[in-house]
């Protein structure tokens, strides 16, 4: 068992981000999240990286907040859209099914 206390600056090991990337690549099978919101590029990269790995990604969004600008779940199911002022996100990097 892993006990974080954040926030943590971003470069620091123990921050929260670095723990759920470290349990990400662990997987050897599947990956089942269960998430209110997701904004972190970093995860979205380590899923992308377990896709090609073959292991398998399912996942359940808030639908409200799925779609709002800062979401990587749209990345996640592959859908890039603009967001409010009609520009992509910079970081926007849609996965694409294999």
């Amino acid at each position: 068992m892993d006990v974080l206390f954040s926030p943590h600056p971003k470069g620091d090991r123990k921050h929260g981000l670095n723990l759920l990337a470290k349990q990400l690549r662990a997987a050897k099978e599947g990956i089942d999240m269960a998430l209110f919101e997701f904004s972190a590029q970093q995860l979205t990269n380590v899923l992308r990286e377990q896709i090609k790995r073959g292991v398998e990604i399912r996942l359940v969004a808030d639908p409200g907040f799925a779609s709002r600008p800062f979401s990587e779940v749209l990345d996640l199911l592959g859908v890039a859209l603009p967001n409010h002022t009609c520009k992509w996100k910079l970081a926007t990097n849609p996965l694409i099914r294999l």
